[in-house]
């Protein structure tokens, strides 16, 4: 039979077993197209129907799709096939290679270290203890899975990944291993993390959110600078953390450092720079502390005067002063200091707000019209005057104008590319930030102040607002600053050398400088984390990274109408006794709200509380102080610092240490006289009961009792 069609003309043949064959008629076709049929006597209306072509020609598409092939007899579709299967099978590899994780361990044991260069997971041990793991985490966080290149040497361990960056990890000695990050190629993030879970760590920063130990602390990434914001690092910071197990993790970075905190770990990160950081360890926490304080800390020499300064004088500073503070309420305040007895030693704190514009060294004539003869009056009744001044002039200001001239304000770029003044937005509105890189600007700023002093015979200075978090993020100053924090070091050092022993809210690798740092803001609250107890461990953590003297946080966040009103402030008293009574026993007393405000028993209780200081902590104080040369040690020490090695010690955030022989619980809960206190090992004298307690192994007192006008202590002698 024959058959056409629009493309072909063929013949349906039969063989013997009923199979129907297609035989094509075109001139040049080299296709036999086999339609086999098969039935099915069962079932007539289903029928299987195979085709395959037999052909020595390659077909086409369209032949494919409608006819179908035998694959085994096209040679050429074979190799083609392979081909494509072996490089779909390459590609494969190196995407797994690059993105997932394997399954079997990639195990390498180098120096003191274990790595799985698969996963970059990784364990530090103790040399001296093998199996003492220090430290554990994972190296190159934001770096796929390829295989590095690995160089090992004597002392140190070699990481390559050809096409983004390098890892050398460097034995330094015995006790100190240190690890450098090395881009490659622009665009590489770093990011290394530690766990949180071995032993406690404790932060390297002045936080709003003092955590004692740092676990649960969250904090989400952003650069490791100085700053005033609450959700930030603080602005008394170094880069430093301290763990239980003896060692210290200290960066090394002289670039922008980022930082992160989760609820179990710490994050150290750098975009398009090196990282590099370095871990030593001791015996024990407080020898490891020992090792960092010989290495930052410079030699501090005291005179009785400065000593008379810092320990036995109070600092008085006029709460919610603003705007609208004038002559009369300084009056009023100085009048009520010395009305109740405490003119002696006292300083009397202005802050900021007293001039025509911020920037402006002078008094605001209208507000302040005879602040001569305050000054004088104030100075007769034996009190000093102290004022604050800050690194912010605003657009109005004389001192913006002369500025502007001379280049002495930190500048931007602006749309062009031209170098233009930076222009921040602050609590005082606009301004403009001193350019401390610049010598002249420095120059310029140094002798405005002497002289403001000498006019009105200015005893002390508050020096503000060095935050680095002040600089824009396309800042332009007289000297490139790599490091953003170096801004704050150089407020540091222009500030200390106007006034030694200068007090300042913000700091930076200057603890060789000996300054007053004023300690961040808290709130009036019983909160374990931002409260009133978070002064503890604030004033630890200063402490612990090398600034031994600061004043405690005082109460700042209380609205009232006017302190020149005899209406009594309505705030917790019992919290305002508490907070007192722990600002009272540490090293620099500075209080804002008089005890006056509440009644007579509350002023009689503070007049206690500083003649208990003038006798028993004064003495301890400057003890402390003028050892500080010779072993560089905090005054105010957490309670482990006795037994480094006690577990319960080193997580009790509610009492600490004066020295080595003053253990001071003070009651920072709401509506009690009682609380719970650890003692280390060692002997202990109960200075309120004068009970004697001999501690083997650490022993709790769980309902220790004292009267409202009390705070426990006990006096510490050596386990022998």
């Amino acid at each position: 039979m024959s058959f056409n069609d629009d493309k072909y003309n063929y013949r349906l043949l039969s063989d013997r077993n009923g199979r129907q064959h297609k035989h094509y008629d075109n001139e040049g076709s080299d296709h036999t197209v086999q339609v086999e049929t098969q039935s099915n006597s069962r079932s007539a209306k289903k029928r299987r129907k195979r085709v395959r072509f037999v052909s020595t020609k390659v077909p086409t598409i369209v032949e494919r799709l409608y006819y179908g092939y035998d694959r085994l007899a096209m040679k050429t579709q074979l190799k083609m096939k392979v081909t494509i299967l072996g490089i779909l099978t390459l590609l494969s590899i190196v995407l797994i290679r690059r993105f997932v994780p394997p399954v079997n361990d990639d195990l390498l044991t180098h120096l003191n270290i274990n790595i799985n260069i698969s996963m970059r997971t990784f364990q530090l041990s103790n040399w001296t203890s093998p199996n003492q793991i220090l430290l554990s985490g994972k190296l190159g966080c934001s770096i796929g899975f390829e295989i590095p290149r690995v160089t090992a040497k004597t002392n140190q361990l070699h990481l390559l990944w050809e096409d983004r960056a390098s890892l050398a990890i460097d034995r330094l000695s015995n006790h100190c291993t240190s690890f450098t990050w090395q881009p490659v190629y622009q665009g590489v993030t770093f990011s290394d993390c530690f766990d949180l879970n071995r032993g406690y760590w404790y932060s390297g920063s002045e936080m709003h959110q003092q955590l004692w130990p740092l676990k649960d602390t969250v904090i989400p990434s952003q650069l490791f600078t100085t700053s005033y914001k609450l959700t930030s690092f603080g602005p008394v910071i170094e880069k430093v953390w301290f763990n239980s197990n003896g060692f210290i993790l200290t960066a090394y970075q002289t670039t922008q450092l980022f930082v992160e905190m989760t609820k179990n770990r710490l994050c150290l990160q750098s975009r398009d720079r090196t990282l590099q950081y370095q871990v030593c360890h001791r015996h024990n926490i407080q020898q490891i502390y020992q090792v960092y304080a010989e290495q930052f800390h410079g030699n501090t020499s005291s005179t009785v005067r400065e000593e008379h300064r810092l320990f036995r004088s109070i600092t008085w500073t006029m709460l919610n002063q603003n705007a609208n503070t004038n002559q009369s309420m300084i009056d009023y305040y100085v009048d009520q200091i010395i009305r109740y007895q405490f003119n002696n030693h006292s300083i009397l704190e202005i802050t900021d707000c007293y001039a025509t514009s911020y920037g402006d060294f002078d008094f605001d004539p209208m507000r302040f019209p005879n602040i001569n003869k305050t000054i004088l009056q104030l100075h007769q009744s034996g009190l000093k005057i102290s004022l604050s001044v800050s690194m912010i002039a605003n657009i109005n200001s004389k001192a913006f104008q002369h500025g502007v001239q001379k280049n002495y304000w930190v500048r931007r770029k602006d749309k062009n590319g031209d170098n233009v003044v930076a222009v921040i937005k602050w609590s005082g509105g606009n301004g403009v930030l001193l350019d401390v890189t610049n010598p002249s600007a420095k120059r310029w700023f140094t002798t405005r102040l002497i002289a403001f002093q000498r006019r009105y015979n200015i005893d002390y200075f508050n020096f503000l607002h060095g935050y680095a978090d002040y600089l824009p993020t396309d800042a332009v100053t007289f000297q490139t600053l790599d490091d953003l924090n170096h801004y704050t070091r150089l407020f540091n050092m222009m500030t200390a050398s106007i006034m030694p022993t200068s007090q300042v809210e913000v700091a930076y690798q200057s603890q060789e400088l000996n300054q007053v740092i004023q300690m961040a803001r808290k709130d009036f609250s019983w909160n374990n984390v931002t409260g009133l107890p978070s002064i503890i461990t604030s004033a630890i953590t200063l402490g612990l990274i090398g600034y031994p003297l600061f004043t405690p946080a005082t109460i700042s966040s209380i609205n009232f109408r006017s302190l020149s009103s005899n209406i009594p402030i309505k705030v917790d008293r019992d919290l305002y006794i508490r907070w007192i009574q722990l600002s009272t026993y540490l090293p620099i007393l500075k209080l804002s709200i008089g005890p006056w405000n509440f009644d007579i028993h509350a002023v009689a209780f503070l007049q206690q509380l500083i003649k208990f200081r003038q006798q028993v902590l004064v003495s301890k104080f400057i003890q402390c102080y003028r050892q500080l040369p010779s072993d560089n040690l905090p005054i105010i020490r957490p309670i482990w610092w006795l037994v480094p090695e006690d577990a319960v010690a080193q997580k009790i955030y509610d009492q600490f240490m004066i020295g080595d022989h003053i253990l001071v619980a003070p009651i920072v809960q709401k509506k009690t006289n009682s609380r719970k206190i650890y003692l280390p090992r060692g002997h202990w004298f109960d200075a309120i009961s004068k009970k004697n307690y001999t501690v083997a192994v650490g022993r709790w007192l769980p309902n220790y009792i004292t009267r409202y006008t009390q705070v426990a202590y006990f006096i510490y002698s050596p386990w022998k």
